[in-house]
């Protein structure tokens, strides 16, 4: 008798696993099909496999987030700009003088992807206008983490002066057009993964945050 309400309990509760794992595989297949075939969340051991890419309008502190971000991960930092200069051997703004935009993001987009498909995964900083451009940001989103870094206009526009002389976009545009550009890369860098908002957190504080997003 007792053998038998043991079976019947076992029974029972085989039953019921079987009904919620059938139930939530059944909310996993429908979120996936309501997101066009992918899950809106990547899972944390995909997201340790891949490197995270810092995105953000120029000046906002990527470069100085993505220093500390790779050390407190063990993970090499690497600058699209900074990779940029090293492979044509010229800076930002001698590209752009001498080749012109066209070609700039044609090589910037060859080096983001070379970034994104080393075999250790780095954090990646890329520079202002990388991410707006469509077939780079897919090479992103599909190969890593974005996190953007958000800082509002009042806060970025106290930094402009001190920025226009290493930035070539700033140097020929007028406050209006420089916040119109910013308007509309903000528009573009919400697509990112992760959006983390930097008004009034120093570099240690937007580290914690990202790391807490990440893992």
């Amino acid at each position: 008798m007792m053998r038998e309400t043991k079976k019947s309990l076992r029974t029972g509760a085989a039953k019921i696993l079987s009904i919620a794992f059938l139930r939530e595989t059944s909310i996993v297949k429908a979120k996936r099909k309501a997101k066009g075939g992918r899950l809106p969340m990547l899972q944390p051991k995909h997201r340790r496999s891949r490197p995270i890419i810092l995105v953000g309008f120029m000046g906002v502190g990527k470069t100085t987030v993505g220093t500390l971000l790779a050390e407190r991960l063990g993970r090499p930092l690497k600058d699209s700009d900074q990779e940029i200069e090293k492979r044509m051997r010229m800076t930002i703004a001698a590209i752009f003088a001498q080749y012109g935009e066209p070609r700039f993001r044609e090589i910037e987009r060859e080096v983001v992807a070379e970034l994104c498909r080393r075999k250790k995964p780095a954090v990646i900083s890329l520079g202002g206008g990388a991410f707006v451009q469509e077939q780079t940001r897919r090479i992103c989103l599909e190969s890593g983490t974005v996190v953007h870094l958000e800082l509002s206009w009042p806060l970025w526009a106290q930094r402009m002066e001190q920025l226009k002389n290493t930035r070539p976009l700033l140097q020929s545009k007028t406050m209006e057009e420089i916040r119109a550009l910013y308007e509309t890369r903000s528009s573009v860098y919400r697509m990112a993964h992760h959006t983390v908002k930097t008004d009034g957190l120093n570099a240690d504080a937007i580290a914690d945050r990202i790391i807490g997003l990440i893992t």
